[in-house]
């Protein structure tokens, strides 16, 4: 009798242990189950938060010859602009490329939802200098937009150099541009390589001329931002930290534009003066900004220092 009663205070005690242990497992899953659930609802939360912040809608444009093998790169670069969009319109123009440059282009064009390519043969031959031919297939990209009047549908013109000088662009500089207060019109990048490299595009109050006319500071001097600005930082890159650079007219390989800027407005590469190749060009960008200070009262445009690479 003893014995039967030690065996079940012994099975009574295992059962106990057993119970705990169950017991203790599940209160282990739940609290696991609940982290997940709470998990899964910050997660939703917070993409919910992200994509109520794209409402930008942008038009994405470039010219690309014998860029195939940049493209890649670039249109990663493409992809995060994309992600700050509520909408987008990609317009490429290509011309006369002797690489894959075409064929690159139309893959792509079958990942995004808004993509149109322009292609054109014998553009070198029509316009052999080349800021002439670069003017015409950007004023192409403006036809476009203007026959499909995606004034009415978009609320900035995004130009962007579809070679090397984009493949590092990061886009939170232009997050932080289209987030901030700054009341501009024009918003050129700033280049962040070595130095601030795009002279031939920047135009300001101090030095309003083509750099690259005879005895001009391209041809007689390496450019330094001194001719440019006061208290300029010479063949530095500009700082991130340096406030915003009002100019007259620059690219530096990315601008963005209020679309009410660049209306009636078009490229033009052609110098009535010769310049140190002796040809008849000038930056075409420069002609393009003037008509949007004079037509359409666009005289905020900046260099912003942060939106860079």
């Amino acid at each position: 009798n003893i014995i039967i009663i030690r065996i079940n205070k012994d099975i009574v005690s295992i059962k106990k242990v057993f119970i705990y242990i169950m017991y203790d497992n599940i209160v282990l899953y739940l609290t696991f189950l609940l982290i997940v659930i709470l998990i899964i609802i910050f997660c939703c939360n917070k993409v919910e938060s992200y994509q109520n912040t794209n409402k930008y809608k942008i038009i994405i444009a470039g010219c690309a010859r014998d860029a195939a093998k940049y493209l890649p790169k670039v249109f990663k670069v493409i992809d995060n602009i994309c992600k700050l969009c509520k909408d987008y319109y990609i317009i490429i123009y290509e011309n006369d490329s002797k690489d894959d440059t075409l064929s690159v282009l139309n893959k792509y064009k079958n990942k995004y939802k808004n993509f149109h390519i322009i292609t054109e043969k014998g553009i070198h031959d029509k316009y052999p200098q080349r800021t002439h031919r670069i003017a015409h297939g950007r004023n192409k990209i403006l036809d476009f937009i203007d026959d499909n009047k995606l004034y009415e549908h978009y609320d900035y013109y995004l130009c962007m150099d579809m070679d090397n000088v984009n493949v590092n662009f990061k886009t939170k500089g232009l997050k932080k541009l289209l987030e901030s207060n700054l009341d501009w019109d024009v918003a050129s990048a700033n280049n962040h390589r070595k130095k601030y490299y795009d002279y031939w595009a920047l135009r300001t109050d101090k030095y309003n001329k083509n750099c690259h006319l005879p005895n001009e500071i391209c041809t007689k001097d390496q450019a330094n931002l001194h001719y440019f600005f006061n208290n300029s930082h010479n063949k530095r890159p500009i700082p991130y930290n340096r406030q915003p650079l009002k100019v007259l007219s620059a690219f530096g390989g990315l601008g963005i534009y209020k679309i009410d800027m660049i209306k009636g407005c078009r490229y033009n590469g052609y110098s009535e003066q010769h310049n140190r190749w002796n040809t008849n060009e000038d930056c075409e960008h420069v002609q393009f900004h003037e008509c949007i200070r004079n037509k359409n009262k666009g005289d905020k445009q900046y260099i912003i220092p942060y939106m860079s690479d």
